[in-house]
């Protein structure tokens, strides 16, 4: 199940949006794998969230594959800690980072995308993505590319991307 608590990033002058973002994340679950604790939202690969994670690229502000997003998110985690020792003020718990997935992992990939999940709790997000390692390599790092996972790691990104899955207005 997705987080009771989910919060999201502050969506900036978009904050009407997240009643019917939060709505969008919560009807599009699915079981990471067979025994998941964890569901996800799952989403089809379109034009405004393939613009939102190429910018993300272009800007710096992706990181590439499990064992890079578990690195960037375990130093993270250790800085925040520290900050948190230092300081008497409790920090929020709002959505900071999100992860891009294919739908082609084996459950064994699944299974350690759980274990980050659970790890780094209400400050990190994952969406499944209706799309194959190849057009996601392809659409982020070049033609002859692959990646089956990316760490998104600056709020202007994340909320770029999650405001991509809202669907489009009608044309008036």
């Amino acid at each position: 199940m997705i987080r009771a608590e989910l919060r999201l990033p502050r969506l900036g002058d978009r904050q009407d949006c997240e009643p019917a973002l939060l709505a969008q994340l919560r009807s599009n679950l699915s079981p990471l794998w067979r025994d998941a604790q964890l569901e996800v939202p799952t989403f089809p690969f379109s034009a405004p969230l393939r613009t939102a994670l190429e910018n993300a690229v272009s800007s710096g502000q992706i990181v590439r594959g499990l064992e890079g997003a578990e690195r960037m998110l375990d130093l993270e985690a250790r800085g925040l800690e520290l900050a948190d020792a230092k300081s008497s003020v409790a920090r929020g718990t709002r959505i900071s980072r999100l992860i891009v997935m294919t739908s082609d992992g084996s459950e064994r990939f699944y299974r350690n995308v759980e274990a980050l999940l659970l790890r780094h709790g209400p400050r990190l997000l994952a969406l499944r993505l209706e799309i194959d390692t190849y057009q996601l390599g392809a659409c982020l790092f070049g033609e002859a590319e692959v990646a089956r996972l990316a760490l998104l790691v600056r709020r202007e990104a994340v909320v770029a991307a999650l405001l991509a899955l809202l669907p489009e207005p009608a044309p008036a």
